[in-house]
C-alpha cells in the first residue's frame, strides 16, 4: 500500500492541535504562578511576625512571665515559615516544569510550521518547474544555488557608487537607481505572465539571464517569483496582521537573504503587543526593526487600512528616530536611518536624518507603491536590496555600541524559560522580571513595586528609579514585574571586558555606588547583587539629561530585583538566599545570624569592585577596601567621608541628592 502523502492540510491540524496544549499548559502556569506568588506572600507574614517577635524577645522590658509565651510563638512561627519555604519551592519547580513543557509545544509547533512552508514552496517549485517546460527550465533547477555568490556579487562590487548613510539627499535619490544586475526570476507561466502584463518590470527582473551566477541563483530566483506573482502577498484588505504578513515575505525575507549573504551581524525584530507587554512600550516601538550590530538602521510603521498611510508616515518620526541613544554616545556622528510606512496595499520609503538637538527630517525616497501590483511588489524587493547595499557600506565603520535602541535582550533560565527581558526606549528602559524563578529573590512582586516606591521620593542619580511615567505594573500570573526605569547608561565590565580603566575613574564609580547604596539603605533595603553588570555609566550628556544639575559622567547603581528589607531575617548562608555570584569572602554574612545587612552590600563594595583591578591601587584606596571588607565601617554614609573618595567630592557635588545629607 503507498504511502500517503503529507498535505499542508495535515500539518495545519497538528499545529491546531499543538496550540491547544499550549494554551491549556499557559493556564497551568498562570494558576501556579498565582500559587507562588500566595505562598510568597504567606512566607513574608510569617517572616514579618518573626522579625517582631524577635525584637520583642530583645526588648529590656520584656518580663520573664511573658518570655515562655513568646518564645512558643517563635517556634510556631519557624515552623510555619519552613513550611512555607518548602511549599514556595515546590510551586517554583512545578513552575519551571510546566515552563519546560510550554518550551517544548512551542519549539514543536514552529517545527511545524517550518516543515509547512518548506512543504508549499517543494510544490511551488514543482509547480514552476513544469509549467516551464515548453518555455524553458527554470533557472538554476537541480543545481547548486548561487544566490549568496550573486547577491554578494551584485551588492559589494556596486558599493563605490552607493550613496553616503551619513547624507540624506543622495539617499533620498538611492532606492530607484539600478543594483547593478537585475533580479534573477524563477521561469513560471505565472511569472512569464506578470512580465508581459507590465512591462516596466523589465527595468527590474529578468527571466532568462545569461549570466550563469544570476542563473543559477535558486533561493533568490523564488523570492523574485513569489514577489512578481503575488504568492502570500495577496491578502484580504483591512487588516493589520494581513499588512504585516505581506511587508514579511517582501521586506524581511529579502532582508534575510541578503544580509545573511553579506555575513552581516544583525538583527531583525517585529513589534507585537505581547513582546512589549504594555500598551505605553507597545505604542513607543516601531512595527519592523533592523539592527546592523547594535545601530537601528532600518525600521518600518505599519497601518491596516490605505486611509491610515499618513498615520503611519507620521509615527516614522516619532518612534526611535535615531540609530541610537545619542546622550550615550556624545560626538559620534550619526548616520540616516531608512524606514517605510505601509497602510493596507500601500507602501512608501523614507529616510531619516536626526540632528543634535533633537530634530528629526524625513525625505521622501520612493514613490507611494501598490502591494496589489507585480510593479509595487517588486519594487519593494529592490528598494529593500538598496538599503541593504548603503547598509553594508557603511557597518565598517559603525560605532560599537553596547546596547541596542529598541531591542529586547532576553534571558532565560537553564531550562529555557523566560526570567527577564530588557529594552531600551528614548528616556527610559522597560524590564520585565518573572520573579516565580528568579533564584534567590526575596521580595514578592507586591514587595518589590513598594520598595521602588519607597525610593522614589529621592531622585538620586546614583540609583535606578521608576520612570517619570509611573511604570510599574504586575502582570496577569502574579509574579512577573514590569518596570520603566530610569536613568539611561552603559553597562560596564559585560563581555569580559574591564569596567574602569584607572584609579580615577574608580573612585568615581565607587562614590556613586555608595552614594546609590546610601540612599537606598536610608529607604530601609539592602541590594545584594552588587558586581560592575550592575552598575551604569552615565556620560556627561546623558547624566546631564537625567540631572540638570550635573556636569560630569555618573556612575548609577541598577538592578534591585534581589534586594531585601534590611531586617530580613533570614539565614542566607545556604541556597536558595545564598546567590551564586557571591564571593567567599568571611565577612559578607553576620557570623552569628547569616543575615545579609547594609554592610553586606558594603563588603560586595570591595569584594566586587575594587578587586582584580588592571592597575595598583593606592595605598588610601586598599585602606577603603579593608575597611569595607572586613565591617569597619557601619554604613555607607561612613564610607564616603573616607580620605580616598574626597578627590572625587568635588566632582559629585553636584550630582549628590541634597535631602539625605548630614
Amino acid at each position: 500500500m503507498a504511502k500517503r502523502v503529507r498535505e499542508p492540510d495535515d500539518i495545519q491540524s497538528e499545529i491546531g492541535e499543538v496550540k491547544k496544549e499550549i494554551d491549556d499548559v499557559e493556564a497551568q502556569v498562570r494558576e501556579t504562578a498565582a500559587a507562588v506568588e500566595r505562598a510568597r506572600q504567606h512566607r513574608n507574614s510569617a517572616m514579618a511576625m518573626l522579625r517582631k517577635i524577635t525584637k520583642k524577645l530583645t526588648s529590656p522590658d520584656l518580663s520573664e512571665q511573658e518570655r515562655p509565651a513568646l518564645v512558643e510563638d517563635q517556634q510556631s512561627c519557624v515552623a510555619a515559615l519552613t513550611f512555607a519555604e518548602k511549599d514556595l519551592e515546590w510551586l517554583r519547580k512545578e513552575v519551571e516544569r510546566l515552563s519546560r513543557k510550554e518550551e517544548r509545544l512551542s519549539r514543536k509547533e514552529e517545527q511545524l510550521r517550518k516543515e509547512k512552508e518548506q512543504l508549499r514552496t517543494e510544490r511551488l517549485q514543482q509547480d514552476a518547474a513544469a509549467a516551464g517546460q515548453g518555455v524553458g527550465s527554470a533557472p538554476g533547477a537541480g543545481g547548486l544555488d548561487t544566490s549568496t555568490e550573486f547577491i554578494r556579487d551584485v551588492l559589494l562590487t556596486q558599493t563605490a557608487t552607493v550613496a553616503d548613510m551619513l547624507n540624506a539627499p543622495p539617499l533620498a535619490r538611492l532606492l530607484d537607481q539600478p543594483l547593478g544586475a537585475k533580479l534573477p526570476v524563477l521561469g513560471g507561466l505565472t511569472a512569464v505572465d506578470a512580465m508581459l502584463i507590465n512591462s516596466e518590470l523589465h527595468r527590474y527582473v529578468e527571466q532568462q539571464p545569461l549570466d550563469q551566477l544570476a542563473a543559477s541563483a535558486q533561493t533568490l530566483s523564488m523570492h523574485v517569483a513569489n514577489a512578481l506573482t503575488g504568492m502570500y502577498c495577496q491578502q484580504p484588505a483591512g487588516s493589520g496582521s494581513m499588512t504585516a504578513a505581506t511587508l514579511r515575505t517582501l521586506v524581511d525575507w529579502t532582508v534575510s537573504i541578503a544580509a545573511n549573504s553579506l555575513g552581516m551581524n544583525f538583527q531583525m525584530d517585529r513589534n507585537t503587543a505581547g513582546q512589549s507587554a504594555g500598551a505605553t512600550a507597545w505604542q513607543l516601538r516601531p512595527d519592523f526593526l533592523f539592527w546592523a550590530g547594535n545601530s537601528l538602521l532600518f525600521k518600518g510603521e505599519e497601518k491596516a487600512k490605505p486611509a491610515h498611510l499618513q498615520d503611519a508616515i507620521k509615527e516614522l518620526k516619532e518612534k526611535m528616530s535615531t540609530p541610537w541613544i545619542p546622550a550615550l554616545l556624545p560626538g559620534v556622528n550619526r548616520p540616516c536611518m531608512f524606514a517605510y510606512a505601509a497602510a493596507g496595499n500601500l507602501v512608501q520609503f523614507f529616510v531619516i536624518t536626526s540632528r543634535d538637538g533633537g530634530a528629526v527630517e524625513m525625505a521622501v525616497a520612493s514613490d507611494c507603491l501598490n502591494t496589489n501590483t507585480a510593479l509595487g511588489r517588486i519594487k519593494i524587493v529592490h528598494h529593500t536590496l538598496k538599503i541593504m547595499q548603503a547598509v553594508a557600506a557603511y557597518v565598517a565603520r559603525a560605532p560599537d555600541i553596547p546596547i541596542a535602541l529598541g531591542k529586547v535582550a532576553t534571558e532565560w533560565t537553564s531550562n529555557g524559560s523566560f526570567l527577564s527581558s530588557v529594552t531600551m526606549f528614548p528616556g527610559f528602559f522597560r524590564k520585565r522580571v518573572n520573579l516565580a524563578l528568579l533564584s534567590g529573590g526575596i521580595l514578592s512582586s507586591t514587595a518589590l513595586v513598594a520598595m521602588y516606591g519607597a525610593i522614589g521620593h529621592v531622585r538620586c542619580p546614583n540609583l535606578v528609579r521608576l520612570h517619570s511615567d509611573g511604570g510599574v505594573q504586575v502582570e496577569e500570573d502574579g509574579t512577573t514585574v514590569r518596570l520603566h526605569l530610569e536613568p539611561l547608561g552603559l553597562p560596564l565590565g559585560r563581555n569580559g571586558g574591564e569596567a574602569v580603566q584607572s584609579e580615577a575613574n574608580l573612585r568615581q564609580a565607587v562614590r556613586g555606588v555608595l552614594t546609590g547604596l546610601e540612599v537606598l539603605h536610608d529607604a530601609g533595603y539592602v541590594h545584594r547583587d552588587i558586581r560592575w553588570p550592575n552598575v551604569i555609566r552615565l556620560p556627561a550628556a546623558a547624566a546631564a539629561a537625567a540631572s540638570s544639575s550635573s556636569s560630569a559622567d555618573t556612575y548609577a547603581l541598577i538592578d534591585l530585583e534581589h534586594a531585601a528589607p534590611v531586617d530580613c531575617p533570614l539565614d542566607c548562608r545556604q541556597p536558595p538566599y545564598w546567590l551564586s555570584i557571591w564571593p567567599r569572602v568571611s565577612h559578607l554574612l553576620d557570623s552569628t545570624t547569616g543575615r545579609y545587612t547594609r554592610q553586606s552590600d558594603l563588603c560586595l563594595v570591595a569584594a566586587e569592585l575594587m578587586t582584580h583591578l588592571p592597575f595598583a591601587l593606592s595605598d588610601s584606596g586598599q585602606q577603603l577596601r579593608q575597611q569595607l571588607a572586613t565591617r569597619q565601617l557601619p554604613s555607607a554614609r561612613a564610607a564616603l567621608e573616607h580620605a580616598w573618595l574626597h578627590v572625587a567630592a568635588a566632582e559629585f557635588a553636584a550630582t549628590a541628592p541634597q535631602q539625605h545629607q548630614g
